[in-house]
C-alpha cells in the first residue's frame, strides 16, 4: 500500500480510478490489519466491502478477510463484483457492436464512392485554370467536379 504519496495527483481517469481502487484497498487493510493498539473493525470492513465491492481486488481482498467470515456476510461483496463483471462485459459487448456498424456504414460509403464514375473527354475543362484536362491527373471533388490534380488546393478555397 506504499503505492500513495501526499503529492500523487491522478493525471487521468484511470489514474483516478487506481487511486481510489488503492484507497479503498488501504482502508481495507486498516480495518482488518490495524496497528496493534487497535482494535479489528471487522463490521466496517464488511459494510465497505458492501459497498464499495467492485472496486477491490476480488484475491487481495479475500486474503485479508480473517478465517472465520461467513459467506453469507460477502453477499454484498460478490453481488457487487458480479455486478461489475457483468457490467464490464455488457460495456464491450455494445461497444464491439457500435464498431461493427460503424464498420459496416464505412463499407456501405466505400462501395458507393466506388461505383461513381467520371467521363474525362477532350471537351472537358478544369474550372480552376480553365485549361482542358486531357491526359492530366485529375482530382474529382465529391459534389462531381474534376479539376487538375495542380488546381486541387486553389478550388478547395
Amino acid at each position: 500500500m506504499d503505492q500513495i504519496t501526499k503529492n500523487s495527483t491522478p493525471n487521468s481517469p484511470s489514474d483516478k480510478s487506481k487511486t481510489q481502487t488503492s484507497i479503498f484497498s488501504l482502508l481495507l487493510e486498516l480495518y482488518l490489519k490495524p496497528p496493534s493498539e487497535h482494535e479489528v473493525l471487522l463490521d466496517a470492513a464488511l459494510h465497505l466491502l458492501s459497498k464499495y465491492g467492485s472496486r477491490f481486488n476480488a484475491s487481495d481482498t479475500l486474503s485479508l478477510l480473517p478465517e472465520d467470515v461467513k459467506i453469507a456476510n460477502l453477499n454484498g461483496f460478490f453481488t457487487s463484483r458480479m455486478r461489475h463483471a457483468a457490467s464490464a462485459i455488457r460495456e464491450e459487448d455494445i461497444r464491439s457492436k457500435l464498431e461493427a456498424a460503424r464498420f459496416v456504414q464505412v463499407e456501405e460509403r466505400l462501395a458507393n464512392a466506388k461505383q461513381r464514375s467520371f467521363v474525362v473527354t477532350d471537351l472537358k475543362m478544369c474550372p480552376v485554370c480553365h485549361k482542358r484536362l486531357g491526359q492530366s491527373v485529375i482530382s474529382i471533388f465529391p459534389e462531381g467536379i474534376a479539376v487538375h490534380y495542380g488546381c486541387a488546393k486553389k478550388y478547395r478555397r
